[in-house]
């Protein structure tokens, strides 16, 4: 009887797998029990005290995704690549089992392999770590991580299953299988890219919608670093669902592409001639997009193209078609199939035109994609770029923002910023020649540090009272700019914020002209220095902790009369971090106080200290 799913047909595929499963295995267990006892023996003291060193999920594993780009290749080319040969391909379908049960079968072995071997790495690890003095394994942030891996797997699994589906040979196999996986997300960060371009108030932060980078698990791995300066291999359950919907839906397309399959097809680089000229053009059409965005920015940009670029998009444009037919020539080994080929060029000047529409389509709706200040629940601003990355500015980016009279300033701020660039005007230079307008002798004397360029940009989160968030860059001149500080000022959330305390445990070290204190007192200098800087005005607060900035120089000499002492403390910022996996020894802020005569008791507290 013909079945979905059989488990001989399971077990056979965990049998051939075993040499490789083995191998990997050995591979994998060696940093595993190595990369404890190094972290162990090396030495992490801090005033003195040796800490204790933690191993954190993903950053102290990170070996272990070498099985999403290795292990689950060389597995699905290894036990599919009876698709490849005819004679193994005859043999497979011949037996009493439906297609799509063969190839699930298969599928089930390779996944348990996988899983089986990132489970020993984490096991192994968390027991070597048990018997190293001074490293713990973190548990924490390690049962959402290995939902994430799952999907990944999962996901790599189903596009390798898609390309071996359509294709015949290993080369097929490998270059259509990396289209399946990386092509989609390529477009739509191609897109995306080339929206940000055009439209200054656009970014990469768009959480929760399709153009999200970030929301499949395993092309996050690959744009994160790149787009976001990190990854942390942590992945929200909607990433989860999405990797999963998409992953099901591979499946569902391979096991369609399985069934409709000839044996015939196997040692063929494509099971149609529809299907090889889809291949050849991908490569092609993606190439080609470079040069295509490079004239859409400068069309609806600021900037005019000159005869130079145009000769460098010419260019580009020739090389895409050379990729177009090596490809047909490197699959097909046959120079006459490239010259019966290039009549399909015409479907790559179709797509770059449709994708050329497509961004202009685009550029209008992110230009009309301005929130009213009624329809805002509240809303979370990224002030570092302000005000400096220390870590009150970072707190404030978490802190949701409910104020009518800062709705109203963003909303037609981020409108004049639209209008400016839909005119095609340079947004940089329209606010530098904006006028000023100063609102309190605090914000006369705040604009001469803050104003450095004459224009700043803020990230917004604007939270909808309904569903969705919509994340815009809105660029303020040196008047909006104090309008901004003004209501900011008056915020309760801000009182609230400064206020805070970060624990001792966040001090990871400082630096003082003398390095005599402890980390304990130094933390009580911090707890003295805020409780004095609560007492003022909620401005003049923002004054002092504004200090780690590119304009620290000149804050200092705002003060340099005061004969102040300057002792900056090094935070991990782990109370500001919501991922778990965050590393307890990294120094993510720097925190300056300027013990000068306005800190009388910090002051005295510290020359006791020095004593």
């Amino acid at each position: 009887m013909k079945q979905y799913f059989n488990h001989k047909l399971y077990v056979d595929g965990l049998k051939q797998l075993r040499a490789v499963g083995i191998m990997g295995a050995v591979i994998l267990l060696i940093p595993s029990f190595f990369v404890p006892f190094m972290m162990s023996f090396t030495e992490s003291v801090y005033h003195g005290v040796k800490e204790i060193q933690h191993i954190n999920f993903p950053s102290g594993v990170w070996y272990v995704f070498a099985l999403l780009f290795i292990g689950v290749p060389i597995m699905m080319f290894q036990l599919m690549g009876f698709l490849n040969r005819r004679n193994a391909c005859d043999y497979y379908h011949a037996l009493p089992i439906k297609r799509e049960g063969l190839a699930l079968s298969f599928l089930a072995s390779i996944l348990t392999w996988n899983m089986g071997l990132y489970l020993m790495v984490i096991v192994v690890n968390a027991i070597t770590c048990m018997c190293c003095p001074y490293v713990e394994f973190q548990w924490e942030g390690v049962f959402v991580g290995s939902i994430s891996f799952l999907m990944s797997t999962l996901f790599v699994m189903s596009g390798i299953y898609i390309g071996m589906s359509v294709t015949g040979n290993l080369m097929s196999n490998l270059a259509v299988s990396v289209m399946v996986i990386v092509v989609p997300r390529l477009l739509i960060t191609a897109f995306l890219a080339v929206m940000i371009e055009s439209v200054d108030t656009c970014t990469f932060e768009l959480s929760g919608t399709i153009l999200d980078d970030r929301l499949n698990t395993f092309t996050n791995m690959l744009t994160g670093p790149i787009i976001h300066g990190e990854y942390t291999g942590l992945s929200s359950w909607l990433s989860i669902l999405y990797t999963l919907v998409i992953s099901v839906l591979y499946l569902l397309l391979g096991t369609y592409f399985m069934k409709k399959r000839p044996s015939e097809a196997a040692s063929y680089p494509a099971t149609s001639k529809r299907a090889q000229l889809l291949f050849r053009l991908t490569p092609a059409a993606l190439f080609a997009l470079i040069p295509t965005c490079i004239l859409f920015a400068s069309s609806h940009g600021a900037y005019d193209i000159d005869e130079e670029e145009i000769l460098v998009c010419i260019i580009l444009y020739i090389i895409a078609i050379v990729i177009y037919a090596m490809y047909e020539l490197i699959t097909t080994r046959r120079l006459i199939n490239v010259f019966k080929s290039l009549k399909g060029l015409i479907f790559l000047v179709i797509f770059q035109v449709v994708f050329y529409l497509l961004a202009c389509a685009g550029r209008e709706v992110m230009l009309n994609d301005i929130p009213e200040p009624s329809s805002v629940k509240y809303m979370t601003l990224n002030m570092p770029e302000i005000l400096g990355a220390n870590y009150y500015t970072v707190k404030m980016a978490t802190t949701p923002y409910d104020n009518e009279n800062l709705k109203t300033l963003l909303c037609n701020e981020l409108r004049n910023n639209n209008e400016v660039i839909r005119q095609k005007k340079d947004i940089y230079d329209y606010f530098n020649y904006m006028g000023t307008y100063y609102p309190t002798d605090f914000i006369d004397e705040f604009a001469d540090i803050v104003n450095d360029s004459y224009y700043q940009r803020l990230e917004v989160q604007f939270k909808n009272k309904g569903f969705g968030t919509k994340t815009k860059t809105i660029y303020f001149n040196q008047g909006s700019l104090e309008y901004f500080l003004e209501y900011i000022v008056e915020c309760p959330e801000t009182t609230e914020v400064l206020q805070t305390r970060f624990a001792r445990e966040e001090v990871r070290d400082y630096d003082y002209n003398s390095n005599t204190l402890s980390l304990d007192q130094v933390y009580d200098l911090y707890c003295s220095y805020m409780d004095e800087l609560n007492q003022m005005p909620v401005e003049r607060q923002l004054m002092y902790l504004y200090g780690y900035s590119r304009y620290e120089n000149n804050l200092e000499d705002v003060w340099k009369n005061d004969n102040a002492q300057k002792i900056t403390l090094y935070t991990n910022g782990a109370s500001l971090n919501q991922d778990a996996s965050y590393s307890r020894s990294y120094y993510a802020y720097r925190m300056p106080l300027y013990v000068g005569s306005a800190f009388p008791k910090t002051r005295a507290l510290l020359e006791a200290y020095e004593r």
